[in-house]
């Protein structure tokens, strides 16, 4: 046979299998309820940031007030760090494990943590307090705010760890 009879034949291409139609399944009880916690922690946790950026601007307003000298970058370093600390300090006490290891961390992180959280809550009051008169209903609204946020911030991430972590109690 010579190249320029040669015939060329088509190869048909391999039929692909029929996708077999399954009727839909709802997902499990279990599996329902554990996107339900994911979709719950999730929240807490954006809610935890959200109210934690807020803070920081709050803070970083109030070092400006204490300390006049403070550039910028300061004030913002400084509020990152006073929030960032009882976060952090939570977060240790919660992933800590259980016995001997809890209790050691405890004993350092908890103090830190409430002071931390005590001067969060002050310079957030003084921030938001700023320019009122404490004559002023408005005064007392905006300083009860101030101080009521490091505690909403960290009860968000313990309710978060809570959801995920299937403890409902406190640690």
């Amino acid at each position: 046979m010579s190249v320029a009879s040669a015939e060329i034949l088509r190869i048909k291409p391999a039929r692909k299998p029929r996708a077999t139609r399954t009727a839909f399944r709802p997902a499990s009880r279990p599996a329902r309820a554990s996107l339900r916690q994911r979709v719950a922690a999730g929240a807490a946790v954006s809610l935890e940031v959200l109210l934690t950026a807020l803070s920081l601007s709050h803070q970083a307003v109030g070092v400006g007030i204490i300390v006049v000298s403070a550039t910028e970058w300061e004030r913002w370093s400084m509020a990152a760090g006073i929030d960032c600390t009882y976060l952090v300090c939570r977060a240790a006490m919660l992933c800590a494990p259980d016995g001997e290891a809890r209790r050691n961390v405890a004993r350092w992180a908890l103090p830190t943590q409430l002071a931390a959280m005590a001067i969060s809550a002050g310079q957030n009051a003084l921030a938001n307090t700023r320019g009122l008169s404490p004559h002023e209903w408005q005064f007392w609204a905006a300083a009860g705010l101030g101080l009521v946020m490091p505690a909403a911030i960290c009860a968000l991430g313990q309710v978060a760890h809570a959801v995920l972590s299937g403890r409902g109690g406190v640690r």
